[in-house]
């Protein structure tokens, strides 16, 4: 049976484990074509980016509520976001309620290949939009809701730089969940080294990848991800060194980003750093000192990750050396390949959300959806039932 780890609840930013930065880890909040008879799939919006919807109202809900407990959990500076517009939408609505700035980051986009995307016809090599299209995007993006945000959405949004690389398409899951782990690594590292707290908006599966990276959480099995949901991380202090670093921390990319969001559309240049290696952020990013509280996330501890004898035989030792704070990238790249990578589960669950976007214009779908992501396999990607799926079900039963 699945189990929720417990969560950060009545803790004040000044008191919460005696944290001097955090990090955290959100899923993007309810999208449009997880919405039984959503408008949106009859808008020139879908005919021209089907695999980059928008939000809901709800999810602005969902992100403020989200923003409560972070609020409660650390104090955070910057938000980060994938490009994909669910992700930056949740993202600004985050971001208004914490009052603080969006910076995007191409390295937590979604998993770029056909495990998510099917065979596909790219637009100009890329299914997600660009910044002058999501500029225009959220320029255009107007919520109901009971109070309006404090400032434009499009303010909330630095739009001089994006960080990291694209993915190029073809990715496989394996290699998703690599980039994924390495990404975080990287923004710990930062978050340790600046002292400042960041949020990272992506998709679930760079949840799932987060959780098996980090130590007090990696023996699980993650279950299903809700939309906004996902962990928070708070560093504890464990040496001198440490501490004179959070004294006096080393300037971070995200934090000499000069937030404007002005800027004109050829003034937006693709500025990236030169990689460090993989086990420079994992020697940085000190994994064993950071205390993990996850959010909505469920974990199933019925469900153990199917792994070849000769990587089972290892995992203990590999676990000891995550907490022990001596793993090696090598490992982590070898712990990421310890999720499922095949299809499982009673029930013929039909292809990805994003996939579904494309077919429901064709295919019956019911009006109840799945709300999580489940993710006791790669496939299980929360997905809507097809009719013939749900009379299969009840024949079953």
């Amino acid at each position: 049976m699945p189990f929720i780890l417990p969560e950060a609840q009545g803790h004040s930013a000044n008191t919460c484990l005696g944290h001097h930065s955090a990090v955290a880890v959100l899923r993007h909040g309810e999208r449009q074509d997880s919405v039984f008879g959503s408008a949106w799939h009859g808008t020139e919006d879908f005919q021209r980016y089907p695999f980059d919807c928008p939000i809901t109202d709800h999810a602005v809900w969902e992100a403020q509520h989200a923003a409560h407990q972070l609020r409660n959990f650390a104090d955070f500076h910057v938000i980060v976001s994938s490009p994909y517009l669910r992700c930056v939408q949740t993202a600004v609505a985050l971001a208004d309620a914490l009052d603080i700035m969006v910076v995007l980051d191409y390295e937590l986009g979604e998993v770029f290949g056909p495990p998510v995307f099917g065979d596909v016809e790219l637009r100009n090599g890329r299914v997600w939009r660009s910044r002058e299209e999501l500029h225009a995007a959220l320029k255009d993006w107007s919520p109901q809701l009971h109070k309006g945000f404090s400032k434009l959405p499009v303010d909330r949004v630095c739009w001089e730089k994006v960080s990291g690389r694209p993915p190029s398409w073809g990715e496989k899951m394996k290699d998703a969940r690599q980039r994924y782990a390495r990404r975080f690594l990287t923004h710990l590292s930062r978050g340790r080294r600046s002292g400042k707290g960041m949020i990272l908006v992506s998709h679930g599966i760079m949840v799932q990848t987060c959780l098996k990276v980090l130590p007090s959480t990696s023996a699980l099995s993650v279950a299903s991800v809700p939309f906004c949901g996902g962990l928070m991380a708070g560093l504890r202090r464990l040496s001198k060194q440490v501490g004179a670093e959070l004294t006096n921390p080393a300037p971070s990319e995200l934090t000499e980003v000069n937030l404007r969001s002005h800027d004109s559309a050829e003034n937006w240049p693709e500025r990236n750093s030169p990689r460090k290696s993989a086990n420079h952020h994992v020697e940085a990013a000190q994994l064993h000192a950071w205390d993990v509280q996850a959010v909505g996330v469920e974990f199933d501890t019925t469900h153990m990750p199917r792994e070849s004898a000769a990587v089972g035989k290892h995992a203990p030792q590999r676990l000891a050396r995550l907490s022990a704070g001596s793993c090696s990238w090598a490992q982590i790249e070898l712990l990421s390949g310890q999720l499922a990578t095949e299809t499982s589960g009673p029930l013929e669950l039909r292809g990805t959300a994003t996939q579904d976007s494309i077919e429901q214009q064709h295919v019956p779908v019911v009006e109840d959806t799945v709300p999580q992501l489940s993710l006791q396999s790669s496939r299980l990607l929360g997905r809507r039932l097809s009719q013939r799926s749900l009379a299969a079900s009840r024949l079953s039963q």
